[in-house]
């Protein structure tokens, strides 16, 4: 029975604590970042060891980061857990980090390599361009735009402005798009 009531209690105070982060209470978002700290590290440290090439306290800091952003979107009216739609979005964090790691290293690593040789950079950007084409055909509008803004350097935010959609909706699209974006790469290894 006090177990019970304790997370009745727990549960209260982590709305409470909800209602008043969106309002723009500092300290209430402060607090929940520290009631879900402990939950941030365990799923960093889960990417860090598919990631072991990846620094584990930039994994912590883009999951924190995943965390502020739940904080700011969570909507009680959808149904969800805070605990799963926080988890949904510090997962998403680390994926989109890690990918843009990953896209940087690579980007710079074929600098090195492609310098001097022409006949390589022409047959990299046919690969480029049957790829995107690749890509492009297997999205849906919303989808072919916001890549499109974002091979053009946009920010999340800047995307969101100009296609008139929330910062939300262009973080779960990108991530859309890195999975299919994969699938396709991988399907092309084979």
């Amino acid at each position: 029975m006090r177990q019970q009531n304790k997370d009745m209690k727990s549960e209260i105070d982590e709305k409470s604590l909800l209602i008043a982060a969106k309002a723009g209470d500092a300290d209430a978002e402060n607090e929940l970042m520290l009631l879900y700290k402990g939950f941030v590290l365990h799923l960093s440290r889960s990417f860090f060891a598919a990631h072991p090439d990846c620094d584990p306290d930039d994994l912590a800091q883009d999951g924190m980061i995943g965390l502020m952003k739940a904080i700011r979107h969570f909507d009680p009216e959808v149904g969800a857990s805070f605990k799963t739609f926080a988890a949904t979005c510090v997962k998403n964090e680390l994926a989109s980090s890690l990918l843009h790691k990953k896209t940087v290293n690579t980007v710079e690593l074929e600098d090195v390599e492609g310098a001097g040789d022409p006949e390589a950079d022409v047959i990299e950007n046919e690969k480029a361009t049957e790829l995107y084409f690749g890509i492009a055909s297997t999205l849906n509008e919303t989808e072919l735009e916001v890549f499109k803004l974002f091979l053009n350097s946009m920010t999340y935010d800047e995307i969101a402005a100009e296609l008139g959609i929330e910062k939300k909706k262009v973080d779960n699209t990108l991530f859309a798009l890195r999975k299919k974006i994969k699938k396709l790469l991988d399907k092309g290894k084979k």
